[in-house]
């Protein structure tokens, strides 16, 4: 900031002829100045001036200058105050200073004790000003980072949904289109009859090179469509508890943006097999469209961990997710193999490891350290933001424990391995 800001200045005096004095040579300097004649219009005009620098005689009618200094500083806690006196008190030069006041000018008024004054305000102002657009960056920073972070965790769970969504229609319009011929075919048939007034012999005539009535083959076939539909309906009733579920998730993802703060992890004991089988649940229909099955190996007896479960999902989702890329960026030439992701938990040195593993086109021994930081990415801006890992690896470090490339060879594959230290 230039040290030619021109400021606005509160000065209050009961004496006319050091108001005017004061006033006028403010303003001579470019100064915007607002006078008051004692304490209580003082704090009045310091509501609606909004000044940023105040000069407060001591000794003034109606409301002193000290009292004047603590009601003001409870309406503008930051404005700087100075008092302007005749007093050599020293109790009064104490009580002023205990009240937030930054200087005290004794009168007659000195005009370079006063221009210094001026000078330290327009140094402490440009500093706040620098401190404040550096906070200003900081959060905007941190909106950029959460913004992605919330993008890229909000990204799994949205295509688990779009996918779930896409089997679920599809699967609807075919079961429903072939019940609903059956179910047509036999009221044709009884219709047909009815008009004809023929549908009680028809309903008890034997169905031609059958054993049965119509009437038997009939209610076999609407018995059958009626445990069918049931069946269909608990399993949409499954369906829609994930959807739920994965939209709940998504909820809370979102909210941790507000206020531009962390979500709050919800750190507790987790078991581990049961967070990967939730994964496995989540990625079936994105890793079922392209081929991929996930082949599972845990020991049932690894004790659990203190992390978020949330949290560890998306872990777990993230290092999936990029295991399937892996695969499907295999060239059309590569030797045939397995689609497939392996889960492996075990417990080793008082820490829970946790293996997933890929069968896709690796990563060079140069970059397992690389694949970690915030923006490095392999894949299109379509495919991916570098996010992931990153923030895999804050997680669980928050957690006390780490992730690694554990093993990969170019054109084979690769091994995360992640370590959370085991509850005693």
């Amino acid at each position: 900031m230039s040290d030619k800001r021109k400021l606005k200045i509160l000065v209050a005096d009961d004496t006319p002829t050091i108001l005017k004095m004061i006033d006028m040579r403010l303003k001579m300097t470019g100064h915007q100045v607002e006078t008051a004649v004692n304490g209580r219009e003082a704090v009045d005009k310091a509501s609606t001036f909004k000044p940023d620098l105040v000069l407060l005689d001591i000794m003034m009618p109606d409301m002193s200058g000290l009292e004047a200094l603590q009601r003001i500083k409870r309406i503008a806690p930051k404005v700087p105050i100075a008092m302007v006196s005749a007093s050599t008190a020293k109790e009064h030069l104490k009580e002023a200073l205990n009240g937030g006041a930054i200087g005290y000018i004794q009168k007659p008024v000195n005009f370079k004790e006063l221009d210094n004054l001026i000078a330290e305000v327009l140094q402490q102002l440009a500093a706040s000003e620098m401190q404040e657009k550096m906070e200003q960056m900081s959060r905007l920073a941190a909106l950029g980072e959460i913004s992605g972070r919330v993008a890229h965790e909000v990204l799994n769970p949205a295509t688990a949904i779009s996918a779930r969504l896409e089997k679920l229609i599809n699967e609807a319009a075919k079961s429903t289109d072939s019940r609903l011929s059956v179910i047509q075919d036999i009221l044709q048939d009884w219709k047909k009859e009815y008009v004809n007034g023929t549908l009680l012999e028809y309903l008890n005539a034997t169905v031609p090179g059958e054993t049965v009535t119509h009437a038997q083959e009939d209610f076999h076939d609407l018995d059958t469509l009626l445990n069918e539909q049931m069946a269909i309906e608990q399993k949409r009733l499954e369906e829609l508890q994930f959807l739920q579920k994965h939209l709940l998730r998504i909820i809370k993802i979102v909210d941790s943006m507000r206020g531009m703060a962390r979500q709050k992890a919800t750190i507790e004991e987790i078991d581990v097999n049961k967070v990967l089988k939730d994964t496995r649940e989540l990625m079936y229909d994105t890793l079922w469209k392209r081929g991929i099955q996930v082949v599972e190996s845990y020991d049932e007896t690894i004790p659990k961990v203190l992390a978020d479960a949330n949290e560890l999902l998306q872990v777990f989702s993230n290092i999936t997710k990029n295991g399937a890329d892996a695969i499907e960026m295999l060239p059309p030439d590569a030797p045939p193999r397995e689609k497939n992701i392996y889960y492996h938990t075990s417990f080793e040195e008082g820490h829970v490891h946790i293996r997933i593993s890929d069968l896709g086109i690796g990563i060079p021994k140069d970059k397992w350290d690389t694949i970690f930081e915030s923006d490095y990415t392999t894949k299109d801006s379509s495919k991916g933001t570098g996010l992931g890992l990153g923030i895999s690896r804050r997680f669980v470090r928050n957690w006390g424990g780490d992730i690694m490339v554990e093993d990969s060879v170019v054109g084979e594959g690769t091994t995360f391995l992640i370590r959370i230290p085991a509850v005693q």
